[in-house]
């Protein structure tokens, strides 16, 4: 939607108007792999389960004292962090921008209170942290899904049948998971998807 200059709406209106779009580039957009990968807030779930958080709204009541660590981009941008405290009525104690890698060692050692993170992340998996819910739908959709060039379908039609196995097959947690095995153990990117596929019944390994 940022490419082609459009609004986007809910995930199935951004899919349809991707899909339209992309078309008229000889491009054809498939269906999700059922992931969104989309901004997110993270605080210490005994925290969040002391205060019952669970929403952005019920955030918004205790935002003052909490201090924020931040991707700087996320700070910045208007559809970032000033949008989102517009829409949320938020007002944090500080803000502090650092890279992403930094942000969730910096609410281990307590150093901020909670975290812009992406719903995907695999430290997710390794912190006890809660990962709250946008109920006003303030960041857009980020679902993953292939693009595959209308010529190139052609010349190899059984692209879309192995791609359209994907179709709604990794969630958020799963993704989590995958990217936990690269970011926090160390794993090989194509072993880590291998293995999905294996476990998911979709390849077999000799």
């Amino acid at each position: 939607m940022t490419y082609y200059h459009e609004e986007p709406g809910t995930a199935d209106e951004t899919l349809e108007a991707t899909r339209r779009l992309v078309a008229e580039d000889g491009i054809i957009a498939f269906n999700t792999f059922g992931f969104n990968n989309t901004y997110t807030l993270a605080l210490d779930e005994s925290k969040a389960e002391e205060l019952g958080i669970v929403t952005f709204s019920d955030f918004a009541a205790y935002s003052e004292d909490f201090t924020l660590g931040a991707v700087f981009e996320f700070i910045d941008r208007p559809d970032g962090l000033p949008g989102f405290k517009k829409e949320y009525g938020l007002e944090f104690k500080d803000v502090k921008g650092m890279d992403h890698g930094i942000m969730y060692r910096s609410i281990n050692a307590g150093e901020v209170d909670v975290i812009n993170s992406y719903t995907t992340d695999g430290q997710l998996q390794e912190f006890d942290l809660r990962v709250l819910e946008d109920d006003k739908s303030y960041f857009p959709p980020y679902h993953a899904l292939p693009l595959v060039r209308e010529e190139t379908l052609k010349e190899y039609p059984e692209i879309e049948e192995i791609l359209k196995q994907l179709e709604g097959m990794i969630d958020e947690e799963a993704m989590q998971k995958m990217n936990a095995k690269v970011d926090n153990d160390g794993m090989m990117v194509e072993r880590v998807a291998e293995e999905f596929l294996v476990e998911s019944g979709l390849i077999e390994v000799e």
